[in-house]
């Protein structure tokens, strides 16, 4: 029986989370402004505990946006393979713009919609 309870409560859970996902998702794609970044900085670390040592590296991206004349700036973690940086390196160099989506309330609230549009 104790099997049968943890079970329908990790399934309810899933669908909580999963459930606010969709919604996060389509609040932001209905409610949130678009504009275009660019990209300011793109660095390689490699990575250094458990479950990233078989990905090897993590790369990170800045970008910056302007919203009502205010700069405001954007990060984002990739995990990526040694086999893959060179691309990565050239896909996100400085100067790439992109695309994002940010909150018109908190333009510092932002989320990459493409990661690459040109360079």
């Amino acid at each position: 029986m104790k099997v049968k309870v943890t079970h329908i409560l990790l399934a309810v859970f899933a669908a909580i989370f999963v459930y606010n996902e969709v919604i996060k998702k389509k609040i932001i794609k209905d409610s949130w402004a678009e504009t275009t970044a660019t990209i300011t900085d793109y660095s390689v670390e490699p990575t250094a505990n458990g479950v990233q040592q078989k990905i090897g590296f993590y790369s990170t991206i800045t970008s910056s946006y302007t919203v009502d004349g205010k700069q405001y700036t954007n990060e984002w973690v990739n995990f990526t393979k040694k086999g893959r940086i060179p691309r990565e390196m050239e896909r996100y160099k400085p100067g790439v713009t992109l695309r994002l989506k940010y909150e018109p309330r908190s333009p510092w609230n932002s989320v990459v919609i493409t990661p690459f549009i040109s360079g």
